[in-house]
């Protein structure tokens, strides 16, 4: 799976701010730690204010911090991992702001 659909993305986020709200602790992981779990934390970002590009570069930041040397050898083009991951966090605001409010449904 490269991306998921916007509502799915929607309700994610919204679960991450409500453990947050709670005063909880939240893990994002997926199977390879890099393209998924880079595209969840780039569009909390853009929910938090940032800019996709800002955004990007912040998950940038983590991912590079990390002390797996095998991932980052695996995975040289970062995270999130692919073109279409990057382009979510990049429009990601438009689902923010009720544009393809109609997607966020789905």
């Amino acid at each position: 799976m490269d991306v998921c659909a916007p509502g799915h993305m929607t309700r994610i986020l919204d679960a991450i701010d409500r453990r947050l709200a709670e005063g909880r602790f939240v893990y994002v992981h997926c199977w390879g730690g890099v393209g998924r779990t880079g595209t969840v934390v780039g569009c909390w970002l853009v929910r938090q204010g940032h800019d996709g590009d800002d955004a990007l570069r912040q998950v940038q930041r983590y991912f590079n911090t990390m002390h797996k040397v095998r991932v980052l050898r695996r995975h040289p083009e970062g995270s999130p991992q692919t073109d279409a991951q990057r382009d979510m966090v990049r429009t990601w605001h438009h689902h923010e702001n009720g544009k393809g409010r109609e997607e966020v449904d789905a």
